[in-house]
């Protein structure tokens, strides 16, 4: 019976095939090797198909292509306190910066939307006003977004406890209030955009927050618990952006990747050199965690100075090539604006493109231009089984954190403790 069955499978599978041969028409894509899969119809009327393939790539209107994206400034709005993105003055510094980007080519948008409830003094419909006008700002310009939701910043977790992720402080957030709710309110809105193409949750949980002691596996609670918040209402990609280093806590690293669909970095460095450097020692650790070393979106990118603070003077189109030469499929240009370090920003405060962001422009069509026109999507096998360092920067100190607290003397502090540890020899081949 079960030989009978098997066999009236395959029948119609042959003849569904055959069908669609003798029809002329294109063989579906399988949901199952598209994490994403939609046709997006734009507020002019105009349509495109838009997919994110197994291997990590974007693909639009059947045209596979590395893409160049932005990451909005959302943390620190010039003239408004710390996440009032919504304000007029900040929305219209955006549509600006967004009328360039649309007409040089750029397409994916990062930002992260910021908790915003206590300025609304506990108004969710003034908050979900808030946040849709950044959506629809999006949807203007024909821009496909990853949403981001993060209160890492703003909330010390602790252990990641549920006692503590589960209701906010009545001292920091309008009370009442609990983490799922706030996680809940977002998805809902997020996720009636058809073009959000993936959700990020929460930012750079290797990176603690002073007085955070969490290990490995309440990371992974936690991250199933935001992640199950978001499935069920959004059909794509859950991602979570990591440090571009795996020396910074990397069983934290592997409890993220393990509980998202497609690995994010964040890269910072000071020369092309040194971004090649770090990006192979990434990949180094990916292949030997078991990990794909090829497919992972860069989700920010940047130059720093000698002191590990954003400085796009120091940028070049070379950054970008260097990424995806180490396997990104995206790369993200951070930041679009930021009021405490004009020095990082892609744009003036003007909205006026800042001039690496016009020579970037400039190499957008050899940087997306098509890798292939697909019928169907390939699982691709990851190719790296070995990589060789040849040269290791020693002397920076692991722990620097690409930046992000350069203005806290705990940072500082644990810098001094702690950057003697530097790359254990037995964990590379060098010549």
């Amino acid at each position: 019976m079960n030989k009978r069955i098997c066999c009236l499978i395959i029948c119609l599978v042959i003849i569904v095939t055959n069908l669609a041969m003798i029809s002329g028409k294109k063989a579906p894509i399988v949901k199952e090797e598209c994490p994403f899969d939609k046709t997006i119809t734009w507020d002019d009327g105009t349509t495109e198909h838009v997919q994110i393939g197994n291997d990590g790539f974007f693909v639009l209107d059947r045209v596979k292509r590395h893409l160049v994206g932005m990451v909005l400034g959302s943390q620190y709005p010039a003239g408004g306190e710390y996440g009032q993105f919504y304000l007029p003055s900040h929305m219209a510094l955006w549509e600006t910066q967004l009328a360039y980007l649309q007409s040089v080519g750029v397409r994916l948008i990062h930002v992260q939307i910021e908790y915003i409830l206590a300025y609304m003094v506990n108004d969710t419909v003034a908050e979900r006003v808030a946040i849709e006008a950044v959506f629809n700002l999006l949807r203007k310009y024909k821009m496909l977004v990853i949403p981001q939701i993060s209160n890492k910043a703003n909330y010390p977790y602790g252990n990641l406890v549920e006692s503590e992720w589960g209701t906010f402080p009545d001292n920091v957030w309008t009370s009442p209030e609990t983490h799922e709710r706030w996680a809940t309110r977002f998805i809902n809105i997020a996720s009636s955009y058809e073009n959000v193409v993936a959700i990020g949750v929460e930012n750079e949980l290797d990176i603690k927050m002073p007085g955070a002691t969490y290990v490995a596996g309440e990371v992974s609670v936690f991250m199933d618990f935001l992640a199950g918040v978001m499935r069920p209402k959004f059909n794509g990609p859950i991602i979570h952006k990591l440090s571009g280093t795996w020396l910074i806590e990397p069983e934290i690293k592997k409890a993220c990747l393990d509980a998202t669909d497609i690995g994010a970095f964040d890269c910072y460095a000071q020369t092309k050199e040194e971004m090649d450097s770090s990006l192979l020692a990434l990949q180094t650790w990916l292949s030997n965690s078991g990990y794909p070393t090829t497919g992972w979106w860069c989700m920010e990118l940047n130059a720093q100075d000698n002191n590990y603070e954003l400085k796009i003077d120091n940028f070049s189109v070379d950054f970008i090539d260097s990424v995806f030469n180490h396997g990104a499929t995206i790369a993200m240009l951070f930041i679009s604006n930021w009021s405490i370090n004009t020095d990082g920003q892609f744009f003036d405060n003007d909205g006026n493109p800042m001039p690496i962001l016009e020579e970037i422009a400039r190499a957008i069509p050899r940087l997306q231009s098509p890798k292939k026109h697909l019928t169907k999507f390939i699982t691709v096998k990851d190719p790296l089984k070995e990589v060789k360092v040849t040269k290791v920067a020693v002397n920076r100190c692991p722990y620097d954190f690409n930046g992000w607290c350069y203005e806290h003397k705990w940072c500082n502090d644990r810098c001094m403790e702690k950057c003697k540890v530097i790359l254990p020899k037995d964990k590379f081949k060098t010549k």
